[in-house]
């Protein structure tokens, strides 16, 4: 038994309580629980019912549990991903510093270039995914600032080797930030322990 457009609707409509931010997880939950919903139907109940049962299991509180433990599914390949970076840039630092020591040529180039992947490729893919799991702006405000400090300290001591202007800035902004990252960073919660306090009030 297929739903009618307004019952449809109706369910639509109750999906939305739960504010999901996954469009894809929205579309496919969508589907399922309509599915769930004609399935009780062909089995006598009538549409109110089944409406009212299903959404007593997939309450707001349990499908946001699923867009997080989807979340954390999804970008499981992009952590690797992002500790590849990390050590590929740890290797490229280490080695451009290797080679300014000895004045070896090269050492301008595969230190940038360290710095480069160190800072957008791990930094960045890293905060991306934390921030992606804080609840609250604030939280994601904190991060960042860790993000750019981590950055602004890797960049103002490879400048500072190489003899570049706006070394002793970003050493001094740096740090700084992250002073404020580490002071801030316990007071940071993730979606998860928002979701297990709600759950023990």
């Amino acid at each position: 038994m297929l739903l009618s457009d307004k019952e449809f609707e109706q369910v639509e409509l109750e999906l939305l309580k739960s504010d999901l931010k996954n469009h894809q997880l929205h579309l496919d939950l969508l589907d399922h629980i309509c599915c769930s919903i004609e399935e009780l139907m062909e089995n006598g109940m009538s549409f109110e019912i089944a409406i009212e049962e299903i959404f007593q299991t997939y309450s707001p509180r349990y499908i946001r549990k699923i867009e997080y433990t989807t979340t954390i599914l999804t970008t499981n390949t992009m952590k690797k991903l992002t500790k590849i970076f990390g050590i590929i840039g740890l290797i490229f630092v280490a080695t451009g510093t290797t080679f300014k020591l000895l004045h070896l040529p090269g050492a301008s180039a595969t230190l940038a270039l360290g710095v480069f992947i160190l800072g957008i490729g791990f930094f960045g893919s890293n905060a991306n995914d934390t921030i992606r799991n804080l609840d609250g702006i604030k939280g994601k405000i904190v991060q960042l600032l860790g993000a750019i400090g981590a950055l602004f300290t890797l960049t103002g001591g490879m400048f500072k080797l190489l003899h570049l202007p706006g070394a002793s800035a970003l050493l001094m902004v740096g740090p700084f930030l992250l002073l404020l990252y580490y002071s801030f960073s316990s007071f940071i919660k993730t979606k998860s322990e928002v979701l297990e306090q709600g759950e023990k009030v």
